[in-house]
């Protein structure tokens, strides 16, 4: 006897009091040990759609709906109240695809073709239908179950689409959005075959939403208060991903809230399972908070700590520095906004008759010669300069390597952190050194420069899943650009994918979200264009609003008073509502606005937590990067803070067009930290970029 779990049947069990869930436990493991037997007390209902659906007695109030597929295979439903059970189950069906190999839920097709009748009027039917263009066959080989093909050849567009959502399997509804989207039915056909093969005793596809209970623990997790989705229900895509074998790196992309943590995470568990090398995997990420978050989840995945190092790039860069001698204890790493390595650059211009600039300098010597690792004159004549402006000839550049040989020699031992790079990265790849690493697993690929990525790739030889590349371009903050193949990383094929779909936020927040980059072109990572179509979630709820006050103490006092309502009314703990600013003046305005209204608080400070570490949350939207919160409030949000840079849509500022693009990647990333509900607040004049939100 096989019991399969449906994720729909966790999210009622959550929802139960502990009594009931510790019936259930107790029910469930009787159902595995006999489900034959009398005291389990299956019975079909008669006015089910689906004649194979039963219902079992937790107690005298409470039921669990299961499905018997084959009376040896058995589907664990959903579980409540007697009357709720029933409704929730009598119309659906539960049907095995064989296109898709799996477990099919939806609406029973006499009930949503009663449905569009009865709501024919109230939405005329367009000129042109899009999915008239497909056969029955190509429709059912995208997911849609055979019997509701009718009731989908009437949709008009993504809006009809919407209203049907209820009614379809998760996947059906996901590859008709990217159908209606434009992307070719050949290539979802082709997904949908992937996810129909097997991995282990199920096909990917029937894994997304279904795993087998072989013992209590999920339900005990559960029951405990720390059961994670994400760590058992994968979409396929992720699962091909995480399982793979691949002849060599694999770059992953995908918009905000799509999983691609979830899939780097899941392949570092599945690395250190089947792993023969003794060297441990390298999990990193760019900035230390986030590191701090990582190093948790791969914890809960019951990861070994022997197995895996998991760290942010200076902190690698600097433990391994030491390791290999490179650097001594006393020795200090700069980065580059430190005074000390400022000073040194303004005592060169200064002492230079060549009249060049020490920003200038500093900046040549960054995006110049540490981006591409120049270590002589002879290089230094040769490298391109791309983005630094006007050209210089060989004359001018031979003065400039005169500077920089002059800033080395005040350097003494100290060193930029870029510098440690190169310097780490040139190390590693000499002939015979052995790579510290069997693999490596690197999140928030946008995040880093090709410094960062030549380090990477000297630290892990060359080979079959050697990398594993995770990422969002849209989220790049920092303004920097990656080329793989000048650091040796060479990603070609099926071994480019990109995730699609959002299992953070509503549909409408992330429509919110990628409405501040639609216009902006991003990099694949590969030189091409990231795509921002079949970008889709499955969750819907309220659309986001815009509230723009005339003074700055009305924005203050009305984002407290909903936070304290959400707080009142039971809608969220502290510790899920986020108030987000892009000026630090503002996150204090907020810290004093809550402190005086009484509601706990803390600032976030970097990785560090000042204040109630159980209360809302204040910080910048920099520092919102990487989390995620139930509300999210993006305040001070006015012309003067999106776009921050007062100059960015003037003709006479050369670098307007990328300080635009990095503070629209910045707030689409603070809007999409949002799960059920975004608020944007200020007070002044408004935001173009949120003005079509106002109320």
């Amino acid at each position: 006897m096989k019991l399969l779990l449906y994720d729909k049947f966790m999210e009622s069990f959550i929802k139960l009091n502990k009594t009931t869930q510790k019936k259930v436990l107790d029910f469930q493991r009787k159902f595995r040990e006999n489900s034959k037997s009398a005291a389990i007390h299956l019975e079909p209902i008669s006015d089910f759609k689906d004649a194979s659906l039963r219902t079992a007695r937790i107690d005298q109030k409470y039921r669990a709906v299961i499905k018997v597929l084959d009376n040896d295979h058995y589907y664990l439903l959903w579980v409540d109240n007697h009357d709720e059970a029933m409704a929730w189950a009598r119309n659906k069906r539960f049907d095995w695809n064989d296109k898709t190999n799996g477990m099919q839920v939806f609406t029973d097709e006499r009930v949503v073709e009663a449905e569009q009748q009865l709501h024919a009027l109230e939405r005329p039917t367009p000129e042109v239908l899009p999915l008239e263009a497909f056969s029955d066959d190509e429709l059912e080989a995208i997911g849609v179950p055979l019997p509701l093909v009718p009731s989908v050849r009437p949709i008009g567009g993504v809006d009809d689409l919407e209203s049907l959502e209820k009614h379809l399997p998760p996947e059906a509804f996901e590859n008709l959005f990217n159908l209606l989207d434009g992307a070719p039915i050949e290539r979802i056909i082709e997904e949908v075959r992937e996810g129909a093969e097997a991995a282990g005793d199920m096909s990917l596809n029937n894994a997304r939403s279904f795993i087998e209970v072989l013992d209590d623990h999920v339900l005990e997790e559960a029951l405990a208060g720390s059961f994670d989705k994400w760590r058992y229900f994968l979409h396929p895509s992720q699962r091909m991903l995480v399982t793979g074998d691949f002849k060599g790196s694999v770059k992953v992309s995908g918009g905000a809230g799509t999983g691609k943590t979830v899939a780097a995470l899941h392949r570092l568990k599945h690395l250190a399972e089947t792993k023969t090398d003794p060297r441990p995997i390298l999990f990193t990420t760019f900035t230390k908070a986030l590191t701090v978050n990582l190093a948790g989840l791969v914890e809960s995945l019951g990861v070994p700590s022997s197995m895996v190092k998991v760290t942010n790039f200076d902190k690698l860069a600097m433990d391994l520095a030491l390791q290999v001698g490179l650097r001594k204890s006393g020795s200090v790493v700069w980065f580059s906004d430190n005074a000390s390595y400022k000073e040194l650059w303004d005592r060169v211009a200064q002492e230079s008759a060549s009249g060049w600039g020490s920003d200038w300098l500093q900046r040549e010597y960054e995006e110049v010669i540490l981006l591409h690792d120049v270590v002589d004159e002879a290089g230094y004549v040769r490298v391109p300069r791309v983005g630094r402006g006007k050209a210089i000839g060989r004359r001018m550049r031979l003065e400039v390597w005169g500077l920089v040989q002059r800033f080395q020699e005040l350097k003494g031992g100290n060193w930029l952190v870029q510098e440690l790079y190169n310097a780490l990265a040139r190390h590693h790849a000499a002939p015979g050194v052995r790579r510290p690493f069997s693999h490596a697993v690197v999140d928030e690929l946008q995040d880093l420069s090709n410094i960062e990525l030549r380090l990477l790739r000297s630290l892990v030889d060359e080979g079959a899943n050697d990398l594993m590349l995770v990422g969002d371009p849209m989220q790049s903050v920092y303004n920097r650009s990656i080329n793989f193949s000048k650091v040796g990383i060479h990603i070609r094929g099926k071994r480019s994918k990109r995730l699609r779909i959002n299992y953070r936020t509503t549909e409408e927040i992330k429509k919110v979200a990628l409405s501040v980059v639609s216009g902006v072109r991003f990099d694949d990572f590969d030189g091409g264009e990231e795509s921002k179509q079949g970008y889709v979630s499955l969750v819907r709820g309220d659309r986001p609003v815009y509230r723009v006050f005339q003074r700055k103490q009305e924005e203050l006092e009305f984002v407290c008073s909903a936070v304290a309502a959400l707080l009142e009314e039971g809608h969220a703990l502290p510790s899920q509502i986020a108030i987000g600013c892009r000026l630090n003046r503002s996150v204090s305005d907020f810290i004093s606005a809550l402190h005086a209204a009484g509601i706990p608080h803390y600032k976030m400070v970097k990785e560090r937590r000042v204040g109630d570490k159980n209360g809302v949350v204040v910080l910048s939207l920099h520092n919102l990067k990487g989390l995620e919160f139930k509300h999210v409030f993006l305040a001070d949000v006015t012309a003067n803070t999106a776009p921050l840079d007062p100059r960015i849509g003037t003709d006479d500022d050369p670098g307007a067009a990328d300080r635009e693009k990095t503070e629209r990647s910045l707030h689409y990333v603070a809007a999409s930290r949002a799960i059920q509900a975004l608020t944007i607040t200020g007070s002044g004049e408004p935001s173009p970029w949120f003005e079509s939100l106002k109320v």
